[in-house]
């Protein structure tokens, strides 16, 4: 399948600027090889940074689940796991794929 976003890597950098509302800048994230933004977020806060990072590593973070699925494929590994935890990672990485798929 091809994925529909694009493709990485992304990053984010502040903005520093002065707005009437008290905020003093914002996150641009952006995709590293072609330079475009893809989205800003607003704030100068900790909680903005960590955002804008969280942004930044999608697809950093989707490839890693997409490569897993090929060490472990997630019918065969879910299969042969007993506890409940590990049942729930599976399920959790199945729809977090999905998720980014926009399914």
């Amino acid at each position: 399948m091809s994925e529909k976003f694009t493709p990485g890597p992304w990053e984010a950098d502040f903005i520093d600027r002065d707005y009437p509302s008290g905020d003093f800048g914002y996150w641009e994230v952006y995709c590293v090889p072609e330079d475009r933004a893809l989205c800003d977020v607003y704030g100068a806060l900790d909680r903005d940074a960590a955002n804008a990072a969280l942004i930044a590593a999608a697809p950093d973070m989707y490839e890693a689940l997409v490569g897993l699925g090929g060490v472990w494929p997630a019918e065969c590994f879910c299969q042969h796991v007993d506890t409940s935890e590990h049942t729930d990672a599976c399920n959790v990485a199945r729809a977090a794929l999905a998720k980014a798929r926009g399914e």
